[in-house]
């Protein structure tokens, strides 16, 4: 059983892949409700694909992941992390519009999340980290505040054998969450 939960769990990281392929400005967001039929617990997820494809912010509310106030932020870059010194966590860089320096971060990979959570464990797991803070592991209060301010975020990352840099339009996240009354998204 637990097999299936995980296949279709990773299985919701294609559609957004493919909207990101499709080059299209309105396929950058997309809306995706997900259910766990055996343990009934459900979220709405907020998808963007970045500017070139593969790598996806998600925008997570519900509880079937851990998060703060039922929100998660989850950064999927299609290809393994390379984890910081051995630990659980990647080590990243993050730069909002405007900007010229590049503000660290340590996000805690998918995989080595609290096992008091039950998350499926797979090759895939590795590519998916949470986008949070020394505070809160699963939710960065800063760089989502950040992200509603900001027309563009950056994030660089190392995977396995190779550093990469990738770019998301993150104008248009306000409005996308505004109507949302699932969680307290932060926007007014």
């Amino acid at each position: 059983m637990r097999t299936t939960r995980v296949v279709a769990y990773f299985a919701l990281l294609i559609p957004g892949t493919l909207a990101a392929q499709a080059g299209e400005s309105a396929a950058r967001w997309r809306w995706v409700n997900t259910a766990d039929e055996l343990s009934a617990r459900t979220d709405s997820r907020l998808l963007l694909s970045a500017t070139a494809s593969g790598p996806i912010l998600f925008f997570v509310c519900g509880n079937r992941l851990p998060g703060d106030s039922g929100r998660t932020l989850l950064f999927f870059t299609g290809e393994s992390l390379f984890p910081y010194g051995g630990s659980g966590s990647a080590y990243m860089e993050v730069r909002f519009a405007g900007e010229k320096g590049w503000h660290p971060w340590y996000w805690l990979i998918y995989d080595a999340a609290d096992p008091q959570v039950e998350l499926p464990l797979t090759a895939m797991s590795r590519r998916v980290a949470f986008m949070g803070s020394q505070h809160n592991a699963y939710f960065s209060t800063e760089i989502f505040k950040r992200m509603l301010g900001s027309d563009t975020t950056s994030i660089r990352y190392q995977a396995f054998g190779d550093s990469h840099e990738v770019h998301f339009l993150t104008a248009g996240l306000a409005a996308m969450l505004k109507d949302r009354s699932d969680c307290k998204w932060l926007v007014q």
